[in-house]
């Protein structure tokens, strides 16, 4: 939902888009959703993240160098077509502090579930800097076949770090259509590279805190967990997060199961909360997404701000729905036209349940009969926002397909920014994809796209990896024209107000330093700026602004 500006009241507006515009509370939201990045192309060789030290557990991992160039499948940068995944399993557990030699770790157990599509006596899995306990064979994974064949023995196992492949040799071939499960035990460093699954720091009232987070794209999922590391590779993901209880684990998919366990692992024991998600939906790894934290906080302090905002809109709604028989008719005048709008938009955007079941109802009525849309043209921009974000697919793809039918500007205008609004996140990478199709989206409306999906809290983050990821194609593209590289790095930037995104915001100046930002060469210099001006600003004002709130909003 997008809470920054246009609210009728001053003193409220000045202190919400101080909250949500620095971003205090809407960037942290958006990390805990970091569901997707985009990646190059299949038929592309694309360099992993590299940098960290590796983790030196116990167990003894042996690596086997390749001296000269060779034709065996280990030595080729490329999955090959032999195997196929179907479902992965995963646990793991990031320690936030450090252990007796100086580094942050993770533990993890995972299996994945893959059918066997070609004739081969050969497993490869992308692995990158992990460690893996061995089984009692003395190999580096387990094999079981899921059908009555039972699985081929495992000859010899490796690891191969050049093209980044846990290998496995078997003393017989795998049956074709068949399912096989592999299970590994493992240890990664939760190093500060900003690739796979690493940590990030901020400071909090002067103690540093540590954030275990993700980055999957491109290619850095293999050092999370083993994986089939290529974006045609799509499986489902099962995700367990144990964390310590006084912090909070976000993942992909909703939570489903939380509960206090006992867990003994590599240098530590102890009380840990393990939380389950939901299972995904199918997907290539470079969209898996966790997060482990202590930003709890930030849950009462977002209810502190929409609990007031609550309080303050529902009598502005029911006056509004009083005025105009229920919704059914405009009031006259500009600004009475303009506050019903605003009535709306924040009583639905805040939780007014009756707001949302009235912007949903109009929007159902619609779907049902296409050609006649009940929804008065100036509530139409606030409704479609209200029933998109509301909705699922469905609602989604209806908006898209009335945008593509539209043949008023200002109605595919409309439509346009609503289709921004969704809360699903596969659903706003579809759309930012279609940023880039000129049959989809036009070239002068690409940068408000992309900036309408960058001011939903869901998309924010979304839009900042697609940027990043994106950006030699974006500027290649669009370089020579009329493109304002300055009003999309500006839209997409303009809630940074954490040392993290500062961090990321200072490599991407540094990553694209010579390709070059066109117009937006000075945006990059002046949003750095603003950024590192909004982090002080949250440091300085974030517990006054947080305990306004609260003394307001009649929470206990």
């Amino acid at each position: 939902m997008d809470m920054g500006g246009g609210f009728y009241v001053s003193k409220v507006v000045g202190v919400v888009d101080i909250v949500f515009g620095a971003g205090a509370v809407a960037t942290i939201i958006a990390l805990a959703v970091v569901y997707s990045q985009e990646v190059a192309k299949n038929n592309e060789v694309v360099s992993p993240t590299n940098g960290g030290s590796t983790v030196k557990p116990p167990v003894n991992t042996p690596v086997i160098p390749t001296t000269a160039p060779s034709n065996e499948p280990w030595d080729k940068y490329r999955l090959p077509d032999t195997l196929k995944p179907d479902h992965y399993n995963l646990t793991l557990w990031p320690r936030l502090t450090v252990n007796a030699q100086g580094l942050y770790i993770f533990t993890g157990k995972s299996y994945v579930v893959f059918q066997r599509v070609k004739e081969t006596d050969l497993i490869l899995i992308h692995s990158n800097k992990l460690n893996y306990t061995k089984w009692d064979d003395d190999h580096l994974a387990k094999l079981t076949a899921l059908c009555s064949t039972p699985a081929p023995a495992i000859k010899a196992s490796w690891l191969k770090v050049t093209t980044q492949f846990l290998v496995l040799q078997l003393h017989g071939k795998l049956t074709v259509g068949e399912y096989y499960k592999l299970d590994t035990v493992f240890v990664g460093e939760l190093a500060d590279d900003m690739g796979g699954f690493y940590r990030s720091v901020y400071m909090e009232d002067g103690e540093q805190k540590v954030v275990a987070t993700t980055q999957m794209q491109p290619t850095d999922a293999r050092k999370a967990f083993p994986c089939f590391d290529e974006p045609a590779m799509k499986a489902i993901f099962h995700i367990t997060l144990l964390h310590p209880p006084d912090t909070v684990a976000l993942s992909n998919g909703m939570e489903h199961a939380s509960a206090p366990v006992t867990e003994v692992g590599p240098e530590v024991a102890g009380n840990v909360w393990r939380t389950s998600f939901d299972e995904t939906k199918k997907m290539s790894t470079y969209l898996l997404a966790f997060i482990v934290s202590d930003y709890a906080y930030i849950n009462s302090s977002a209810d502190n701000v929409l609990a007031y905002l609550k309080k303050k809109i529902e009598p502005l709604f029911t006056y509004y729905k009083g005025i105009t028989d229920n919704w059914k008719t405009v009031p006259t005048g500009h600004m009475d036209q303009y506050n019903q709008v605003n009535a709306i938009r924040m009583a639905c955007s805040t939780g007014v349940m009756e707001c949302q079941n009235l912007t949903k109802g109009w929007y159902s009525q619609w779907m049902a009969d296409p050609v006649n849309n009940p929804i008065h043209p100036n509530l139409r921009t606030t409704v479609y926002c209200s029933a998109i974000s509301a909705g699922e697919a469905a609602e989604w793809e209806f908006g898209w397909e009335q945008f593509e039918a539209a043949s008023i500007a200002i109605e595919a205008d409309k439509l346009r920014s609503a289709l921004a609004c969704t809360k699903q996140p596969w659903l706003l990478n579809k759309y930012l994809d279609y940023t880039l199709d000129a049959n989809k989206i036009r070239k002068q409306d690409v940068t408000s796209t992309i900036v309408y999906i960058a001011s939903n809290v869901v998309g924010q983050s979304l839009a900042w990896d697609f940027m990043r990821d994106r950006w030699g194609c974006i500027f290649t593209q669009y370089g020579g024209g009329s493109f304002s590289f300055s009003n999309l790095i500006d839209g997409v930037t303009k809630r940074f107000s954490t040392e993290f995104e500062l961090k990321q915001f200072m490599q991407f100046q540094a990553d694209n330093s010579e390709l070059g930002f066109g117009s937006g060469t000075l945006a990059v210099s002046q949003d750095i700026e603003r950024t590192t001006a909004n982090i002080k600003w949250v440091a300085e004002n974030r517990n006054s602004v947080q305990a306004w709130f609260k003394a307001h909003a009649d929470i206990p």
